[in-house]
């Protein structure tokens, strides 16, 4: 299904977005093991471009791939890696071009390495990291003939020769029987075959060593087969993996993948490494770690969560991501913990049909380390925050932050209690929401809806009148025909009395309905919870 013109398209339009270009790779790389020859003419642009670390493997999978099948193109693939090897500075890089040059010389054999060789031995001597010291070794293994399948084709010629002289010495033993009178002379040739059979039998117990360290090497490169992942990932996939109810499969849940990417990583081996790679080759690596960590945090996985802190405070050289700016932030800031998601993903899109367009930390802000400082410019910029209190609510650390920040910037808050707890909620959140009314967001019985909100509808109407209280007015252009008759802007008539007398005497009609007006607007404040400072204006009148 590869043609000429899909890999066109594929090379022309999309491996120059560098933001695509490793899921680019990766099909281009499984294409090319059934198809290489329509990708003869990018292979030059393939093995001049700057390659990323994450990339080099898919880069390096399609290269040899073709030099296998086409053997035009096997010295300049050679020469290609070898020159990676050379200049690479990151291990994924290295470790993905020693397994190229080890499938090129399984295919042309170790002739072609010539020279070079003795750069390749001179490197593996002096090299400190112990992965790419195991990798350069086999390598220089294979180049001199000395592999697995030599172990065992020795074994075997061991054993023949063990069968050979076992049948010797039955033969031997047979002519002691029928030759009493030449005892003297075959226990001198017993002596001897078993001296020869202690020798075999010394060999093959040096030759079973032989093989077992070649299997203890083979595990050690199988450990370090080519992955996205960190080395860490290794700790936390052995603590991860064994089933429970905060298991792999809750954690790639937490970084936003479905139940059939789930299902198709539970019939691995490894699938916790499995989610893992596929993360890390989708995000950058430090916003995939602060991702990993929130989502064990959030997990109470803190076993996990030590395993990716001690390593991050490990590693020293990091770079910085570019700074993000945002030009116009919502006016509605949702404040939440992870257990609630689904509700609060719900509640937004409700805001949204009744006009206020808002911010979650999911599915516009992403993980990562930027996360908290989008957060802290998603509050500064917000008009209102809505929080969603509920017991981990009250407990998670982001949560406090987010708390404190919206406090200690004078942000109005609207707490939304989402489940049945006490008032305030215990903890450091208590005396901050101790000055505050929550609007009960979790249904009783009687207040069930016919759709999927979890919330009784007059409590989403008493949210609505919050936010007008607060000052916020919604986007016309967006409101629902569900809410459609929920706002209505207000229209100031101004009357001008000609007549000096009705402007020194008001008309008793007029007084009345200043009256109304007044009362209805201080009723609206009374049922949202305002506090006193706002109501004042109106008790004084």
């Amino acid at each position: 299904m590869i043609t000429d013109k899909v890999v066109e398209v594929m090379m022309d339009n999309h491996y120059g977005d560098g933001n695509i270009r490793i899921q680019v790779l990766m099909a281009i790389e499984k294409a090319t093991k059934v198809n290489p020859k329509v990708f003869e003419k990018y292979m030059d642009k393939l093995m001049s471009d700057d390659t990323k670390p994450l990339e080099q493997h898919f880069v390096n999978g399609i290269v040899v791939n073709v030099a296998k099948t086409i053997e035009r193109f096997r010295n300049p693939v050679f020469k290609y890696l070898l020159g990676v090897l050379k200049v690479a500075k990151d291990d994924t890089q290295i470790s993905s071009t020693l397994t190229g040059l080890r499938d090129l010389c399984g295919i042309y054999g170790p002739g072609m390495f010539g020279p070079h060789k003795e750069y390749l031995v001179e490197r593996r001597d002096t090299e400190e990291k112990t992965n790419i010291k195991g990798q350069l070794s086999a390598l220089v293994d294979q180049i001199e003939g000395r592999s697995l399948e030599t172990v065992v084709q020795d074994v075997k010629e061991t054993k023949d020769n063990v069968e050979q002289l076992d049948q010797r010495v039955t033969v031997t033993n047979v002519a002691v029987v029928g030759l009493t009178t030449r005892v003297d002379i075959h226990d001198e040739n017993i002596e001897e075959l078993g001296e020869g059979l202690d020798t075999v039998t010394q060999r093959v117990d040096f030759a079973e060593k032989d093989i077992e360290k070649t299997k203890i090497k083979v595990e050690e490169v199988d450990m370090k087969t080519m992955t996205n992942a960190p080395r860490w990932s290794r700790d936390l996939t052995k603590i991860m993996n064994p089933q429970t109810e905060h298991d792999w499969r809750l954690l790639a849940q937490r970084l936003g993948y479905g139940n059939d990417d789930i299902r198709a990583w539970a019939s691995q081996h490894d699938p916790c490494m499995a989610v893992l790679s596929e993360w890390y080759a989708t995000h950058k690596t430090r916003e995939a770690n602060y991702a990993v960590l929130t989502a064990l945090q959030e997990m109470n996985r803190m076993d996990g969560a030590a395993i990716v802190e001690n390593a991050m405070k490990a590693v020293v050289d990091v770079v910085e991501d570019e700074e993000v700016e945002y030009t116009s932030p919502p006016a509605v800031f949702l404040s939440y913990q992870w257990g609630h998601q689904d509700e609060v993903k719900l509640i937004r899109n409700h805001l949204q049909m009744a006009g206020y367009e808002c911010w979650m930390d999911i599915g516009q802000m992403g993980g990562g380390d930027k996360l908290f400082e989008k957060i802290d410019n998603g509050i500064r910029g917000a008009k209102v925050i809505i929080c969603c209190v509920s017991e981990k609510y009250a407990k998670s650390p982001n949560c406090n932050r987010e708390v404190n920040l919206s406090v200690n910037l004078g942000k109005p808050m609207i707490p939304l209690l989402m489940e049945k707890m006490a008032w305030p909620p215990k903890g450091s959140m208590g005396p901050i929401f101790s000055e505050y009314l929550f609007v009960r967001f979790f249904q009783r019985a009687g207040e069930e809806t016919d759709d999927n909100r979890i919330w009784p509808v007059a409590k989403f109407q008493e949210m609505l009148m919050q936010l007008n209280c607060y000052g916020i007015l919604p986007d016309e252009t967006l409101i629902d025909d569900m809410y459609k008759d929920w706002w209505i802007p207000v229209q100031e008539i101004i009357v001008i009395d000609k007549t000096k007398k009705n402007r020194t005497n008001p008309s008793p009609n007029r007084q009345k309905s200043k009256s109304r007006k007044r009362s209805v607007q201080m009723y609206s404040y009374l049922i949202n919870g305002v506090n006193r400072n706002r109501l004042w204006p109106f008790i004084k009148g």
